[in-house]
């Protein structure tokens, strides 16, 4: 049976979500799902997976994982992973490039929060001072 490690905290439905995915993709093959609560279950999990979901994995972990065919980390950043020792091991690493529309509103609300001074407005506000309308005009 193939095994699917998660090394994170998941969502409550992580098990029902992939099971929806798999039904969606036609995926007929057998996977177990694991989820490591503590260090222990953790090496037990990384002995048997063929993927896993993590933020890092270390070189000692990575001994352990003989089966490991792809590592999924669920965010940007792949920099706490040795590349090089990955791809000589021939595990596959793979990351979420969604964030640019988040970034960009979040850019956006920053600059829109610098150009009315909400901060200040908010901080005063709460303390029973009113300014009138701050910050320049679009």
């Amino acid at each position: 049976m193939n095994t699917v490690g998660i090394f994170l905290p998941p969502p409550s439905n992580a098990v029902e979500m992939f099971e929806k995915a798999k039904e969606a993709e036609g995926f007929k093959e057998e996977i177990s799902i694991l989820i490591s609560r503590n260090e222990k279950e953790r090496k037990e999990i990384l002995k048997e997976s063929i993927a896993i979901i993590a933020s890092s994995i270390s070189s000692e972990d990575l001994e352990l994982a003989k089966n490991l065919k792809l590592i999924q980390v669920p965010f940007v950043g792949v920099d706490t992973f040795d590349v090089k020792e990955l791809t000589r091991k021939g595990v596959a690493l793979a990351n979420v490039h969604s964030n640019a529309v988040t970034v960009a509103e979040y850019a956006f609300g920053l600059l829109l929060s610098l150009a009315k001074d909400f901060v200040r407005s908010d901080r005063d506000l709460r303390k029973g001072y009113w300014h009138g309308w701050m910050g320049k005009e679009f």
